[in-house]
């Protein structure tokens, strides 16, 4: 044997410090130009690398000792001279790294949510063009309550190195089924347990839905086209319901679990070959249906078996197959001294086998269980001797699989995590042979041809088809153009693609891509307030800067697409509009008059629950001591007050109120909702009443007993309404009984009607006490700021600001500084689009806690960038009162007012410049007798002067 010694065009790291993985190369490849062959190859992890040379028997040539090579690409060039001579050389790669020390449990590589596994796969074939890639099933549509993401079934693909190759991250590669069958994410019998069959290189997996069992073979050049059921025409193996495991032998044989009765609960091994289908009566039959089984090879004619069993007391969890003798060998029985590690939720059917080193990794719950077997070597029968376990994590680990080197990879369906685990090895090192079509001919007899193809710029595209031709082979060359861009034409020339030719010389050849173009347009939401540039015509992956520029009095806001960033700057990836959006620059400053105190004592009684406004109206309710509730109509125009109807209203249960909270919908009904202890039953319903006319008695509007998914819950105390009378969300609070956790309730009318089965919740607000909703201290609001977007606020807090989000905690919320308000009253009002702004009007109080005015705040930026527009403290005399609230409305012409209530008095603020209007009459003018030192009207008509004040 010879020795020979090749450069290396890497960048080598150090080997010298611990692997994270075991260490094997994979993606060979070979090529040659101007007789210098290039061997390159991918290293899982950093490592010493042999080259392995020999001929087409595999009688060992020569071996190079490359030294250290890094984990990815790596490139070793060999001139023709340096190479053993042959008219067919192989090449292979093994590479060596540190030993794997054993720990008390496998360590763990790598992590990625997935909702729900059942089959994991890695090729392990050197002559696949998917060798070292890992296949994992998801049987589910994911579900967003346990990741950042939602994916949907279907097989997702990996590199050797947990790299994920799906081009959309979030989305299964789904194969095409048969008429009459189906994937719609929510049966995980749908699609599980699969294998290579190592025939064809198809990935085969179970369906067993409502009857209709399938093993089904897919290409993975197409894992989105039809696909094959093996099942199809095979004898000896009618009439099955299921199939609930699979797995091809060391021959390539299919072996099936199925059952043949809807009503049996056992199941049998098929055996399945030629077309027929061979049932294993295995003696004493202990394969139960169930779609946690699994099956494996162990590579010298036996099958493992493992299932979901609880407690093994069926002694069936796990158990060895002996094929030839149709006979079970082994099984794994109560009381081994290993069989503590499948107590809990036990054994799950998810089972690998690790054929070089005659490993076997079953599931258990949250772990992964490693066993050392060995067989006799007269009878065959195994022996399993517990090695390690890998911590998986959640309650039920269905997948498992062994990569090529013999890394273990396991998937939930209860945890949902696909993890990486590198198993402990004294001898890390792995030999990956050359695909047999990269072979060498390395003779000065043997006439070759080089035929090199590049791109122009491979930032635009790959080509492919150069290499080594012997005279008249046939060479195709394919150019593929990146996302982007497209082929124009070779440099000969031709604009054939794939281009066809036969080899007679030495070629050079170069793709010619060019880049699309697009088109960028920017707009503008309203003309009037500003201006934009920076559209016009860009190539594919060229930067655009976008400006907008805004016009005296206005200021820029956003892009359509969300961006604040002005000048935005963007990669052009196609046609594209972008819109530029403006807003009024907000007055630094308003000014509030005061008009004069509107006194409805005694028409208003009890204490203020919330004031809501209605055209030029407020519409306001209260509660006395014994929570009956009133509800007033005030006309600030004629000063006067109605109390509206609530005939009809049922009747509060002792310690609730029959009216708890009221709104006005957007097409200005009144509506109003109940305060009750829930339960689910009758009696204790959520009542949502309307009046669809003032003047008249309230109707129900809708009636619920959703309550934040609690069964036993306070709800309803307070609310808060988006939308119409036919279109609205109504949220109200709910909090538990036993616990005091808060949550909303969002009920959805559509078409004016309601439905139970439409409504969500949003679970506690860490920024709220959880038992205080209930309590007079707190009201909910719509947002102005945002859809979705609601706003507690209480004297305990300053208003917050939290998102609606379905059956997840809401722990990120906004909340005004308690500084702005100070010492408070709740009762605020919002406004949205005040000259394309959002306003919050508040009672305020002095330092003593009196109720002192109103403040306007600007919360247009959100409750973390309040502006202070307006503060008028000018109440004659600071008042104590019970409760406050403030309302708000603009007329036509953009003038606030501000109706700020305390108990029964009513304090009116207006931006309205206040002018006096002097009836005089006229004839008596001149006797008018004016001081000019003090500017004092001493005489004059009194009885008939007078100054009107609005």
């Amino acid at each position: 044997m010879k020795k020979i010694f090749l450069s290396l065009l890497a960048i080598f790291a150090m080997v010298g410090m611990a692997n994270a993985q075991r260490a094997w190369a994979y993606d060979l490849g070979l090529g040659y130009e101007s007789d210098t062959y290039t061997f390159t190859f991918k290293a899982t992890t950093a490592a010493n690398a042999t080259l392995i040379f020999t001929d087409a028997e595999g009688t060992e040539l020569a071996t190079h000792d490359a030294g250290a090579v890094v984990a990815g690409t790596n490139t070793v060039a060999l001139t023709k001279e340096q190479l053993p001579e042959g008219t067919e050389i192989h090449w292979a790669v093994k590479l060596t790294g540190d030993a794997i020390a054993a720990g008390t449990t496998l360590k763990e590589l790598n992590s990625k949510f997935f909702y729900n596994m059942m089959g994991i796969v890695a090729d392990k074939n050197p002559e696949s063009n998917d060798f070292g890639k890992v296949y994992m099933q998801m049987a589910y549509d994911g579900k967003p309550t346990y990741g950042d993401a939602k994916q949907t079934q279907g097989f997702f693909i990996f590199d050797p190195i947990f790299n994920l190759l799906n081009t959309d991250a979030n989305a299964g590669v789904k194969p095409t089924l048969p008429a009459g069958y189906t994937f719609d994410g929510s049966n995980r019998l749908q699609f599980h347990r699969v294998d290579i069959d190592p025939k064809t290189g198809n990935l085969v997996f179970c369906y067993s839905v409502a009857d209709k069992p399938g093993v089904f073979s897919v290409s993975r050049d197409n894992l989105t086209g039809d696909v094959a059921n093996l099942l199809a025409g095979v004898t000896g193996i009618e009439d099955v319901t299921r199939t609930n495991a699979l797995c091809f032998d060391e021959d390539g044989v299919l072996y099936v679990i199925a059952n043949v009765t809807t009503s049996s609960t056992k199941g049998n091994i098929y055996k399945i070959a030629d077309g027929v289908a061979t049932k294993l009566t295995l003696k004493d039959t202990k394969i139960w249906i169930d779609e946690q089984v699994g099956l494996v090879s162990d590579g010298r004619g036996g099958l493992w078996v493992a299932q979901n069993r609880y407690g093994i007391t069926q002694n069936s969890a796990l158990f060895h197959v002996n094929v030839a003798k149709d006979s079970i060998d082994f099984v794994l029985e109560t009381g081994k001294e290993y069989s503590d590690w499948f107590t809990g939720n036990n054994c799950r059917g998810g089972i690998a086998y690790n054929t070089k080193e005659d490993l076997l990794a079953v599931h258990g719950a949250a772990a992964a269980s490693l066993f050392k077997v060995t067989y006799d070597a007269e009878t065959g029968v195994p022996t399993i001797t517990k090695w390690l376990q890998a911590t998986t994590g959640g309650k039920n680990t269905d997948a498992i699989a062994f990569d090529y080197a013999g890394d273990l990879y396991t998937g939930n369906s209860s945890g949902e995590y696909f993890k990486k685990f590198e198993v402990p090895t004294t001898n890390n090192s792995c030999t990956t042979p050359a695909p047999k079509a990269q072979v060498i001919v390395n003779s000065n007899a043997v006439v070759t041809y080089a035929i090199s193809v590049t791109a122009n710029d491979p930032a635009m595209g790959t080509v492919t088809g150069g290499g080594v031709y012997y005279p008249d082979e046939t060479v195709t060359l394919t150019a593929t153009p990146n996302e982007g861009h497209k082929f124009v034409n070779w440099s000969n020339g031709s604009t054939d693609n794939p281009l066809v030719f036969t080899a007679t010389e030495d070629v050079e050849l170069t793709a010619n891509f060019e880049a699309f173009t697009y088109t960028i347009t920017v707009a503008l939401s309203d003309e009037t307030k500003g201006t934009v540039a920076g559209g016009g015509t860009y190539a594919y992956n060229t930067t655009a800067t976008l400006t907008a520029t805004a016009n005296e009095g206005y200021e820029f806001v956003n892009w359509s697409n969300g961006s604040k960033e002005n000048p935005l700057t963007i990669t052009v990836k196609g046609d594209e509009t972008l819109t530029a959006n403006f807003r009024a620059v907000l007055p630094e400053s308003m000014t509030l008059n005061a008009l004069p105190v509107q006194d409805y004592t005694p028409a208003i009684k009890g204490t203020i629950k919330r004031a809501v406004q209605n055209g030029e109206n407020t519409i306001v309710l209260t509660h006395e001591a014994d929570g009956t509730a009133h509800i007033y109509n005030i006309a600030h125009a004629t000063q006067t007050v109605i109390e509206i109807s609530q005939e009809g209203v049922n009747a509060a249960a002792d310690g609730y109120l029959a009216i708890s909270d009221i709104a006005v919908t957007d097409d200005g009904k009144l509506v109003a909702c109940n305060y009750v202890h829930c339960t689910f039953t009758p009696s204790n319903t959520s009542y949502f009443y309307i009046w669809n006319d003032l003047a008249g008695d309230p109707t129900v509007w809708f009636t619920s007993q959703k309550s934040g998914n609690y069964n036993d819950a306070y709800m309803g105390y307070t609310m808060a309404l988006k939308g119409t009378s036919q279109n609205a969300e109504v949220t109200i609070s709910a909090f538990n009984k036993s616990n005091s956790n808060t949550r909303y309730s969002h009920l959805y009318v559509v078409d004016g009607t309601y439905s139970d089965a439409s409504y969500k919740y949003s679970r506690d607000n860490a920024a709220l006490h959880p038992n205080t909703l209930g309590k007079n201290t707190y009201e909910l609001n719509a947002s102005p700021l945002a859809a979705g977007k609601w706003i507690v606020d209480g004297e305990l807090a300053s208003p917050i600001e939290f998102v609606e989000k379905n059956a997840v905690a809401i722990d990120t919320y906004t909340a005004l500084n308690s500084n702005v308000l100070g010492k408070k009253y709740n009762g605020a009002s919002y406004l949205k689009n005040y000259n394309d702004h959002h306003l919050m009007v508040a009672p305020c109080a002095n330092e003593e806690g009196l109720l002192a005015g109103v403040k306007v705040i600007g919360i247009t930026d959100g409750f973390a960038a309040p502006i202070v527009l307006a503060t008028n403290t000018a109440l004659d005399v600071a008042v104590e009162a019970t409760t406050a609230a403030a309302t708000a409305v603009v007329d036509a012409e953009g003038n606030l007012t501000i109706h700020l209530f305390a108990d029964a008095q009513v304090y009116t603020f207006t931006q309205k410049q206040i002018e006096p209007e002097y009836n005089v009459v006229e004839d008596e003018i001149t006797n008018l007798m004016i001081d000019t030192e003090s500017m004092c009207i001493i005489g004059g008509p009194s009885a008939e002067f007078g100054v009107d004040v609005f």
